[in-house]
């Protein structure tokens, strides 16, 4: 999960705060759970599926290059949230990622 990771490592990397706000994880978590739905839903069957025979057993679910295109999305996309971070860092100079307050507010 790239989220976990880019909230572990923006931390343990020394960031004050998380580089994901918890309504961006919320957000990013809703995004991957409809469309994840969608494509089961929508996609037709193929054809003949349910007279194949059952996988043998010990037969891997990802495959190899499955795998390493999932880990490389993943610090991917992990890498680039965590240096996005920094990055939005280092124009802020109390050093906060997010801030609450409005600066040109004059209440």
């Amino acid at each position: 999960n790239a989220q976990g990771m880019s909230v572990l490592l923006g931390l343990a990397f020394g960031l004050k705060q998380s580089p994901l706000s918890p309504i961006q994880v919320l957000y990013s978590n809703l995004i991957c759970a409809i469309t994840l739905g969608f494509v089961a839903a929508i996609e037709p069957p193929e054809d003949g599926i349910m007279a194949l025979p059952p996988r043998r057993i010990g037969k891997r679910l990802i495959g190899r290059y499955l795998l390493l295109r999932i880990l490389l999305g993943t610090f991917t996309l992990t890498l680039l949230v965590v240096a996005s971070a920094f990055w939005l860092k280092s124009f802020n100079f109390e050093g906060n990622l997010f801030s609450m307050e409005d600066k040109n507010d004059p209440n």
